[in-house]
This record gives C-alpha cells, sequence and structure tokens, in this order.
C-alpha cells in the first residue's frame, strides 16, 4: 500500500450516531447547558443542539451545487420491526450453541450470574443471547425489555478485539476450554448439547486472518486542499462553499456528506483541517476567527457502501472546492494528488473485502472496521 495515497486511521467520527454528534466542550451547549458525557474534549449532544449552533451563520448557500456531488443509490432506512431476531455475526464473532435435553426454560439473571465478569476476565469477553420463550424469536439475554425466560442459549465470542489492538489472539486452546467451561456451567440446569460455529484450530485461524485483513485494508483515502501561498482559507467562505456542496457541519464540529440510507457509515466523507484545533467551530467563524491552512477530506473505504463512487464523488467536490477558494490538491505527503492511482488502488481494496467475504459498509463489516 502506497503512504502517500492512503492513512491507516481509527475514525472517532464512526462512534457517532444519527440523533447525536459529538462536540467540542468549549461550546458544549446554549445557555450554559451541561453535557451529559464527556470524552476527553469532545461532549455528546443532541443534534438540535448542533442546528442551533450553526444556524448562528448563514444557512442557505450561495448557490446550490449539490449536483456536483451527485447521488449515491443505497437503500433507504427501514423501519424495523420489533418482531424479529437478534442473532450473532458469524463473519466475525465465534458462536457457542446450546440446547439441554427437552428444552427447559431458563431465568435470564441466573444464566447471566453463571458467566459474570470473573469468568469474562478469564475466558473473554462475550455476549449471550437467548430465545425467547414468549415469543420464539432469539434476542441479547440480558437487556431493559429483555425476556422473562429462554430455552435456548447463543455465546458470540469476538475473533478479534477491534478496541484493543495490542490484544493477544485467542489460541485454540483457550476456544476449546471456553466450550468446556459453557458446557460446565449449564450442566445444573439439564444435559447441554453444545456445539461451535467452527473447530477451536480453526476459529484461531480465522481470528490471525481477520487481524491481518484489518492490518491490511483498514485504510482511508486522503485528499488535502492545501490554501494558496498567499494565505489561508477564509473561515466564512469555506462555510459558504461546504454549504454549497450539499454538505453538512455536525459530529466533531466538522462537515459531512450525509448517507441517508442505513448501509454503511452515517456520512460518505468528511472535511476537517490539520490547522488546530482541527475542526471548525461556528462561533469562531461568526467571529471571523477562523482562518485554515488547508481542508481534508477523507473516508474510511471498509465503512463506506460505495468506495469507489464516493472517492469519485469526493473528488469532484474537492475540485469544486479548489476552483472557489484556490489552492492545489495534494495526497499525504503533500505531492500532487495522482486521483487516477488512488482509484485503482481503492478498486484494489475492495475486490480483496469482496474476496475475504467482507462487502464494504455491510453489518459485518463494519463489525470488524
Amino acid at each position: 500500500m502506497v503512504r502517500s495515497v492512503f492513512v491507516i486511521v481509527i475514525f472517532l467520527a464512526a462512534i457517532g450516531c444519527k440523533g447525536e454528534n459529538m462536540s467540542s466542550d468549549q461550546t458544549a451547549g446554549p445557555d450554559g447547558q451541561e453535557p451529559g458525557f464527556e470524552m476527553d474534549d469532545f461532549v455528546l449532544v443532541p443534534s438540535s443542539v448542533s442546528r442551533e449552533r450553526a444556524a448562528q451563520l448563514p444557512t442557505e448557500p450561495s448557490e446550490d451545487a449539490r449536483h456536483i456531488l451527485g447521488r449515491i443509490d443505497l437503500p433507504p432506512i427501514e423501519d424495523w420491526d420489533e418482531e424479529r431476531d437478534y442473532l450473532p455475526e458469524p463473519a466475525v464473532e465465534w458462536v457457542v450453541d446450546v440446547q439441554l435435553e427437552g428444552d427447559p426454560e431458563f431465568d435470564p439473571e441466573v444464566v447471566g450470574k453463571r458467566f459474570d465478569s470473573n469468568w469474562r476476565e478469564r475466558f473473554g469477553s462475550m455476549t449471550i443471547y437467548g430465545r425467547d420463550v414468549e415469543t420464539g424469536l432469539w434476542t441479547f439475554l440480558i437487556s431493559a425489555d429483555g425476556p422473562q425466560a429462554v430455552d435456548r442459549l447463543k455465546f458470540a465470542f469476538d475473533y478479534v478485539d477491534v478496541l484493543d489492538e495490542d490484544a493477544p489472539v485467542s489460541t485454540a486452546d483457550e476456544y476449546a476450554a471456553r466450550v468446556q467451561e459453557i458446557r460446565k456451567q449449564l450442566e445444573s440446569f439439564g444435559k447441554p448439547t453444545v456445539a461451535a460455529s467452527m473447530p477451536p484450530a480453526d476459529a484461531e485461524e480465522r481470528s490471525r486472518m481477520l487481524i491481518d485483513i484489518r492490518q491490511r485494508l483498514d485504510v482511508s483515502p486522503v485528499l488535502f486542499l492545501n490554501a494558496p501561498a498567499s494565505g489561508r482559507f477564509d473561515g466564512r467562505q469555506m462555510w459558504d462553499t461546504m454549504l454549497c456542496l450539499g454538505l453538512e457541519w455536525g459530529d466533531m464540529d466538522c462537515f459531512h456528506w450525509p448517507n441517508p440510507s442505513d448501509v454503511g457509515d452515517d456520512y460518505f466523507f468528511s472535511v476537517e483541517t490539520t490547522t488546530p484545533p482541527g475542526y471548525f467551530l461556528p462561533e469562531e467563524v461568526m467571529a471571523d476567527r477562523v482562518h485554515v491552512d488547508d481542508l481534508v477530506f477523507v473516508y474510511s473505504v471498509p465503512r463506506c457502501a460505495r468506495p469507489v463512487e464516493v472517492f469519485d464523488a469526493m473528488v469532484r467536490g474537492v475540485e469544486y472546492c479548489r476552483q472557489r477558494l484556490g489552492g492545489t490538491i495534494a495526497d499525504m505527503d503533500g505531492e500532487p494528488a495522482d486521483i487516477t492511482v488512488m482509484r485503482e488502488q481503492i478498486v484494489e481494496i475492495v475486490r480483496e473485502l469482496q474476496a475475504a467475504g467482507f462487502e464494504p459498509g455491510v453489518d459485518a463489516t463494519l463489525r470488524l472496521f
């Protein structure tokens, strides 16, 4: 992989969710509102607060240039029927199925206590699912509106700890021990039949394979629009240009091209800056105190449902900004961006993801990346 083309990153913006935004705690909310959640220099605030902050600046663009980005055709957001199964994702989770002779009913709380924090510390963290006796549907064993009784169980262990890159790979012996200990903990309820989704040795091999995939393919195309040598980009002009493209200001105090579907990330691509603090505060833009050295356009290939189409649109967006604001388009090394090479490499990344069974933007891929 060519360093000048891609950067391997973990997006903090990826934790953003529809309806809530991450914002700098310098301006957590109007009228001295106290944030309910903090993470370093950011707080989680309702999207309504972000809209109120952004409304301090003009909300109507000077022109409508949304056609430049075009449209990415994806399935619209679905209204999920509450009556459905919630199940593990076998592509990224090793699943142990348990059925007791005669399908006796379990109290979820009693079962959960058998696999407490001490057990998980020894044998690994997991998610437990149960088949609800009342509905016959699979769901999380313990939840706010969870089942009162279950008759079958599934234990799901992540093949890869995506939150701790230094976490050791689970060995075949550790996978085997999990099966034995699950059986042991449930024997008092009856005679258990325990079956794993794959043998322990194969599970260890898959863990290593998925780690390799993450290391090689967790990449993000980055395009820099560097300001002209004569000066920086003016905050107000930059803000208007983003609005003209149809970008929205919000999560992480950055601009985003919103994804209206429920496939892939909430945003097709995002725009930030390397000029401290790295994001755009509308209060500072309003006061004419924002002047940045560059605009950084970026997205995650694995988490994007249409990586090549989005790259093409992002290139058009950067070029529009260049025509409006001036400057030069560069890669990670500050060299003129070779768009053809970047696109070819994105196509290859998508091919490798698909060959490994991970279609960009689908749930299993989002779980891994």
